[in-house]
């Protein structure tokens, strides 16, 4: 049998590719991505004899394949300002260097180390093939600036059990158990019928194992909590890019058609009642105009909160996402407006380059992507609703798990609004709502994350979805999140270090392992 399929070239490589893009959006298969990998995995080992530089193009091949497909469907779509014509073009371009990247990673990591520390080990292999594919996640990750869509950790966020593993080792701890099952299919695959008994017992040792690190977790993240407080939120959303409303200031009178949706919204008297964009186009000032100031692009913050303290009861707390003109400053900005003030405000504190500001060495080039260049808040900037601290992860933030612990650590609850407006469809917005709900199991506490366009999502502390609005979609959500005494998981303790340590043990007992073997012989 297996000098049949060696026949095939690299079509079990491609296979794997395939099944990866499948499990994830905008198909969302994600229980084959409990399989996606088998055909990778057994390609690699089944054919021990093969020459190392198919080794290395097989794992390209599935690496690239992926890669290149995630990168498509939302690089391929990216659109900017108009002015920013030449950094839109660059940036579809990058689908090229993403995918040589995560190729040659994959290939390499299939020849250097899977296959250096191969072993009869059943158990160890199955191990040593999620500790492969992790790290070059993890690798990935960081070249990518922490904002990597393709974790395997998004194929394990519908299963709720198992996503309470995040609070243990975070999004790569999910991942690494997902690669575990793949490669543990690909070893009994291949000793079935040849190994059956050391296949039983791999089998139990592996069963027991993640019982040891399951079941003590899951019983503690579901101790019952005293709710020190139940604060209800709702979400506006608009159903497409055209819908979006925005304001208008003439004469120092600002005017939004959005009001009669604000206080229909307000009527249900929520807590917290969350628009996920600006009221304005371009920004508000505080006290003088930017220079680029023209009327449909620019209010003054005071005219806009005369505006709300005629529209919205005065109980009401808004927060609106927008970007502010303050002391000869732009700021990317969460504010909480309640009776005609702004009563707290966040400024983002970790930028990203090109969307928030244009880097100096791109300037040098006329490479402009931003009409302004953002300042970053100072870090102690937090929003503040009632007396209740909230964690505040804006737009790209929500993909730094540093800064979501960080977070974790000093507020009850953490508010995620963001758009992925600059792509065609909601391929990166799908991302990011399951990132809001990894960073709340990571964490063990609610998230609410806001997107004008969708989806947005309710999320309670396990992760898990108690409120939804899919793309495309006009409305509100609403849900009662229950607040509790912020409690530190193992992951917000230590972060990806857990990770690297389970990694460099796992090759360090296969290195062993196999060295050991060719010593007996």
């Amino acid at each position: 049998m297996y000098a049949k399929l060696e026949q095939y070239g690299y079509v079990l490589p491609a296979l794997s590719g395939v099944l990866l893009v499948l499990t994830f959006h905008p198909f969302d298969f994600w229980p084959l991505g409990f399989v996606a990998l088998m055909p990778l995995f057994y390609f690699i080992t089944a054919f021990p004899g093969r020459p190392a530089w198919r080794t290395f193009w097989g794992g390209f091949i599935t690496g690239g394949l992926f890669a290149f497909a995630l990168s498509y469907f939302t690089l391929i779509q990216f659109h900017w300002l108009p002015g920013a014509y030449l950094f839109a073009g660059a940036v579809r371009l990058l689908v090229v260097p993403i995918t040589l990247l995560s190729g040659a990673l994959v290939g390499l990591l299939s020849v250097v180390v899977y296959r250096a520390f191969y072993s009869r080990s059943i158990f160890l292999n199955a191990l040593l093939a999620a500790a492969v594919y992790t790290a070059a996640e993890l690798l990935l990750q960081r070249l990518f600036g922490g904002y990597y869509l393709a974790t395997l950790a998004y194929a394990a966020v519908p299963l709720p059990p198992l996503l309470s593993l995040a609070a243990l080792g975070g999004a790569p701890l999910l991942s690494f158990f997902v690669a575990w099952i793949n490669g543990f299919l690909t070893e009994a695959l291949i000793a079935w019928r040849t190994r059956p008994q050391a296949l039983a017992r791999a089998a139990a040792a592996s069963a027991a194992l993640f019982l040891v690190v399951f079941l003590p977790n899951y019983i503690y993240l579901h101790r019952p909590l005293a709710a020190q407080k139940t604060l209800s939120v709702a979400v506006l959303q608009a159903a497409s890019r055209g819908t979006i409303a925005f304001g208008t200031q003439k004469n120092g009178v600002f005017f939004w058609s959005m009001g009669q949706r604000l206080a229909q919204a307000a009527a249900t008297a929520p807590d917290l009642l969350i628009y996920p964009f600006s009221p304005v186009e371009g920004a508000l000032y505080r006290s003088q105009a930017p220079a680029f100031n023209k009327e449909v692009l620019v209010a003054s913050e005071q005219s806009v909160a005369r505006f709300l303290a005629g529209t919205l009861p005065a109980s009401t707390t808004l927060m609106t996402w927008n970007n502010l003109y303050a002391d000869g400053s732009f700021y990317n900005e969460y504010e909480l407006w309640r009776g005609g003030r702004v009563v707290s405000e966040y400024q983002k504190r970790e930028l990203f380059a090109f969307m928030d500001y244009t880097p100096r060495w791109a300037q040098k080039f006329g490479l402009f992507s931003t009409p302004f260049d953002v300042t970053p808040g100072t870090p102690d900037n937090r929003l503040v609703l009632d007396g209740v601290p909230l964690g505040d992860l804006m737009c790209s933030e929500l993909h730094h798990t540093s800064l979501a612990r960080s977070e974790a650590r000093r507020a009850p609850l953490i508010i995620a609004v963001g758009s992925e407006a600059m792509f065609e469809d909601d391929v990166a917005s799908a991302f990011s709502l399951k990132a809001a709900q990894l960073r709340a199991a990571e964490n063990d506490l609610p998230v609410v994350r806001g997107n004008i366009l969708g989806p947005s999502g309710i999320i309670d502390r396990f992760g898990v979805l108690t409120a939804y609005a899919p793309a495309g979609t006009a409305g509100a959500i609403a849900g009662e999140v229950a607040l509790t005494a912020p409690r530190q998981t193992l992951y917000n303790r230590l972060g990806d270090s857990i990770i690297w340590v389970v990694l460099c043990g796992i090759l360090a007992s296969a290195w062993y392992t196999r060295s050991r073997a060719k010593t007996l012989r």
